[in-house]
C-alpha cells in the first residue's frame, strides 16, 4: 500500500475512532441538540444548505466528465479513474439505500420537531446510514487516491468530512449516521478501488467495457437523482 493511501485511510480511521468514542459516551440527542444549534445564524446555515447541496453537482460533474471521458481524447487520462469514481458511487447508493430501507431509523428533525430545527431542509428516506456521508466518500475517496498533489488529496478528503458535519448541522442524521455513512463509503471506496486497479492491470478493462461500465453507473446516477 502505498504511504499516501495509508495516511488517507490513517485519517478516516482517527477520525472514526473519535466519533465512536462520543456515540458511546453521550446520548445522541444530546449530541444532536448541541450540534444543531452551534451557530444559529442565517447567513451560516445558508452556508451549510449551500454547502451539502454541491454534493448534487459534484455528482453530476462526475457522471458528465466520465462520459466525456471515453470519447474526448483529452480526457483519457482521467478515464480510469472517472469510471472507478462514477460506478464506485453506483454500488455505494446501492448499498446505501439498501440499508436505509432495512434499518428503517427516523431522522433527528422528525422525532424531535419542537427541538430540532432542520432550517426547511427535508428527506423522504430513512436516516441510518447518511446517504450524504457515503456518497460524497465515494466521489472524494477514489479520486483522492490517484492524486499526487497533496493540497488536492487534502481537499477532497475534509470536502468529504464537512460534508459529515453538515448532516449533523441540520439536525438530518443522527452522529452514528454519519459514522456508518463514512465506514460504508470509505470502505467501498477503497476495496473497490483496488479491485479495478487489478482490472487495468490484468488488461480487462477494455473500453467496451468501461461504456458498459459507465452507462450502467449513468443509469444508477439518474435513478438516484430522481428518488
Amino acid at each position: 500500500m502505498e504511504r499516501k493511501n495509508k495516511v488517507i485511510l490513517g485519517f478516516y480511521g482517527l477520525i472514526w475512532v473519535v466519533l465512536t468514542i462520543i456515540v458511546l459516551s453521550v446520548d445522541e440527542k444530546e449530541i444532536a441538540l448541541f450540534l444543531n444549534a452551534r451557530p444559529d445564524t442565517d447567513s451560516y446555515s445558508e452556508f451549510i444548505i449551500i454547502y451539502t447541496d454541491t454534493l448534487y453537482y459534484t455528482i453530476g460533474a462526475v457522471a458528465v466528465l466520465t462520459l466525456f471521458s471515453l470519447f474526448v481524447k483529452k480526457l483519457e487520462p482521467w478515464r480510469r479513474t472517472l469510471v472507478t469514481t462514477l460506478f464506485n458511487y453506483a454500488l455505494t447508493f446501492g448499498l446505501t439505500a439498501s440499508l436505509k430501507a432495512i434499518i428503517g431509523r427516523q431522522r433527528p428533525y422528525i422525532l424531535h420537531p419542537d427541538e430540532i430545527n432542520s432550517f426547511g431542509e427535508t428527506e423522504a428516506d430513512m436516516s441510518m446510514p447518511s446517504g450524504h456521508s457515503s456518497y460524497s466518500a465515494a466521489i472524494s475517496v477514489p479520486i483522492a487516491l490517484k492524486m499526487t498533489n497533496r493540497i488536492l488529496v487534502f481537499f477532497f478528503c475534509v470536502y468529504n468530512v464537512f460534508m459529515m458535519y453538515t448532516r449533523l448541522y441540520l439536525g438530518l442524521h443522527w452522529m452514528s449516521d454519519v459514522l456508518v455513512g463514512s465506514i460504508l463509503g470509505v470502505g467501498v471506496s477503497y476495496l473497490f478501488s483496488c479491485f479495478m486497479d487489478k482490472q487495468y492491470e490484468m488488461g480487462k478493462m477494455t473500453k467496451k467495457v468501461e461504456l458498459i461500465m459507465a452507462l450502467v453507473a449513468l443509469a444508477v446516477t439518474i435513478v438516484s437523482a430522481l428518488l
